[in-house]
C-alpha cells in the first residue's frame, strides 16, 4: 500500500510544515554519515512528536500526517504503507529488483488481499499473488533498469496470466533470459514449476536467452499465437505449431467439459461406493487412475478415493449432490473421457454414461460419427507431441503432466475425408485392448499416426522433428508415396 495522498486542508497548516521538516531531515540522513546520521534520527524523533502534538490541535484528519508520524524508519518494525521517496529517497525507480514472492494461489487469498489487487493493480485480478508481486516490481523499476524474479512459471499458460503477459508482450519491456528449473526440485515443499525471469525495462528488444542446465539458446519471440510464453519449443518446432494451429479448434466441433472440480471433491464421498452394481441412478466413476491410452480400467485396477481402495468405483447420482448440468454430462455416452493429469495424451471412450472425478475431461463431438477418429488423433504422436510443446512446462517438477481443459479445447483439428480409414483402425485398437489389455497395439497406432502426419500436410522433415525414430518406421520414400484416401 501507498502512503497516503495529502490531505488540502487549510487546518493542517503547522502539521504541513511538520511533514515537511521530517521530509528534509530523511533526505539529509541519505546523505549523511557517522554521527551526523545519529543527530538526523533524533532530530527526526523530536519532529514525529511536535507533528503528533500540531496534529492533535487541528480540527482536520490527515491519513498521511497519522501514518508518518508513527513510522519508525530506522528500525526493523514493518510498515503497512510503502513510499520510494520516504524510505529510500529514490524519485524514479530502483536499478534492480530481486524477489522470490510468495505463491499463494487464489483460492487461499483472504477477501482483504483480493479486494486490495483488485482495486490498485491492472494485470494481477483474480491471479495467484506472485502475479501481483511481478507486477509491482516492473512499477518500481526505473527506465533500463532490471528486475529477476524466482517464480512458478504457471503464468506462462494459465488464464489468469493473460494479462501480464500481454503487457510483458506489449509493453516497453525486454525478457532479457529465463532460467528453466522445470526438472530441477528448487524447493522441498513445492508442487510447482519454478523459473528465474531476468526483465530490463525498455523498449529496445534483444533476443531472449532460454537457460536450461547448460543450453543456452536465443529465441526472438517467446510468445505465440494466443499470447502464452513458449520454452519449450525452438524456431523448427515453432514453424510447425503456426502451420497446426492455422486450422480450426477442437471446441469448434466439440463441447469440452471437465468433471467434478477440486473443491467440490470431498462432499461427493457419500454418493461414491465401491458398489461395481449399475442402474440409471448409479453409474461408473472415472479418475486418472482407472484409464489410460484406449485402456479402461474400470473394474480391473484398483484406485484410491478418500483414504480408501476401490476396483469398481460409483457415483450415485443424487440431486442433493450434483446439480442437473452435471448429471446431464455424466449421463450422456458415447463420449470421449481424457486424463488431465498423465504422462501421456489419453483417451478412451465411454459407451455407458460415466462419472468424471477431478482432473477428468470430456470430449463430446457435435457429431457422434466423429467420436472414434477424433479419439485417434487425441491419442496420437502429434498431439502428444504438441503438448509437449506448447503446455508441457506447466507440469510438476520430475513428475505428471498437465493437460488443463484449454489445451483440449485449443487442439487444432483437421476433418479426415476418409473417415471410414480412421475409424476401422481406431476401432480395432478398442477391440484388441477390451480382449486383452496387454495387447500390443503399436503397429496400428503407427499406422494412425502416419495417417495424422498426412492429413495435416507434413513433410517426412517436419514429422522427423515430431518423432526422430520415424524412419524406424517408414522411409521417406515410402512416407511420400503414403496415401490417406
Amino acid at each position: 500500500m501507498g502512503l497516503p495522498p495529502k490531505e488540502d486542508q487549510s487546518e493542517m497548516f503547522n502539521v504541513d510544515d511538520d511533514v515537511e521538516k521530517l521530509s528534509e531531515l530523511r533526505k539529509q540522513y541519505f546523505t549523511s554519515s557517522g554521527n551526523d546520521k545519529e543527530k538526523i534520527i533524533g532530530n527526526f524523533t523530536i519532529a514525529q512528536k511536535k507533528l503528533v502534538q500540531n496534529y492533535m490541535k487541528s480540527n482536520a484528519s490527515d491519513k498521511r500526517a497519522i501514518k508518518l508520524a508513527n513510522w519508525e524508519p530506522f528500525s526493523d518494525q514493518s510498515s503497512d504503507w510503502f513510499d520510494l521517496e520516504w524510505m529510500y529517497g529514490i524519485h524514479n525507480g530502483f536499478d534492480i529488483v530481486i524477489a522470490n514472492p510468495p505463491y499463494i494461489n487464489i483460492k487461499n487469498q483472504n477477501k482483504k488481499i483480493k479486494k486490495y489487487i483488485k482495486n490498485n493493480y491492472l494485470y494481477s485480478r483474480g491471479a495467484d499473488i506472485y502475479v501481483a508481486f511481478l507486477e509491482q516490481g516492473l512499477k518500481q523499476l526505473k527506465k533500463n533498469g532490471n528486475l529477476i524474479y524466482i517464480i512458478p512459471n504457471k503464468f506462462f499458460g494459465a488464464d489468469y496470466g493473460k494479462d501480464i503477459r500481454n503487457y510483458l508482450q506489449n509493453g516497453a519491456i525486454e525478457i532479457n533470459s529465463i532460467w528453466n528449473l522445470i526438472d530441477e526440485k528448487v524447493f522441498a515443499d513445492a508442487l510447482i514449476s519454478t523459473v528465474v525471469i531476468a526483465i530490463i525495462k525498455r523498449s529496445k528488444r534483444n533476443p531472449t536467452k532460454l537457460i536450461k542446465k547448460d543450453q543456452v539458446t536465443l529465441v526472438d519471440n517467446l510468445f505465440d499465437n494466443f499470447g502464452k510464453i513458449q520454452i519449450e519449443a525452438n524456431s523448427a518446432d515453432t514453424i510447425i505449431i503456426n502451420k497446426l494451429v492455422k486450422n480450426r479448434k477442437l471446441n469448434e466441433i466439440s463441447s469440452i467439459r471437465t468433471g467434478i472440480m477440486g473443491f467440490e471433491y470431498w462432499k461427493m464421498e457419500p454418493i461414491i461406493q465401491n458398489a461395481g452394481h449399475l442402474n440409471n441412478k448409479k453409474i461408473p466413476i472415472y479418475t486418472n487412475g482407472n484409464f489410460k491410452k484406449y485402456i479402461d480400467n474400470w473394474g480391473s485396477s484398483i484406485i484410491t478415493l478418500y483414504k480408501a481402495k476401490y476396483q469398481k468405483p460409483t457415483i450415485t447420482l443424487d440431486k442433493n449432490f450434483l446439480n442437473n448440468n452435471t448429471i446431464d454430462l455424466f449421463n450422456t455416452s458415447p463420449k470421449i473421457l481424457v486424463r488431465g493429469v498423465s504422462n501421456q495424451v489419453s483417451g478412451i471412450i465411454d459407451n455407458v454414461g460415466s462419472g468424471l472425478l477431478v482432473a477428468v475431461h470430456s470430449v463430446i463431438p457435435d457429431q457422434i460419427n466423429d467420436i472414434i477418429w477424433l479419439l485417434g488423433l487425441i491419442n496420437s504422436k502429434l498431439i502428444n507431441w504438441f503438448h509437449l510443446k506448447t503446455i508441457y512446462s506447466i507440469r510438476i517438477p520430475q513428475g505428471s503432466l498437465k493437460y488443463p481443459v484449454s489445451f483440449f479445447e485449443n487442439l487444432p483439428i483437421v476433418e479426415p475425408k476418409n473417415k471410414k480409414l480412421f475409424n476401422q483402425n481406431v476401432s480395432r485398437i478398442i477391440s484388441q485392448n477390451k480382449t486383452n489389455p496387454q495387447t500390443n497395439t503399436k503397429q496400428l497406432e503407427d499406422k494412425i499416426d502416419l495417417m495424422i502426419y498426412k492429413l495435416y500436410n507434413l513433410s517426412f522433415n517436419e514429422v522427423k522433428i515430431i518423432d526422430p525414430k520415424i524412419e524406424n518406421i517408414i522411409s521417406k520414400n515410402d512416407y511420400e508415396k503414403f496415401e490417406i484416401g
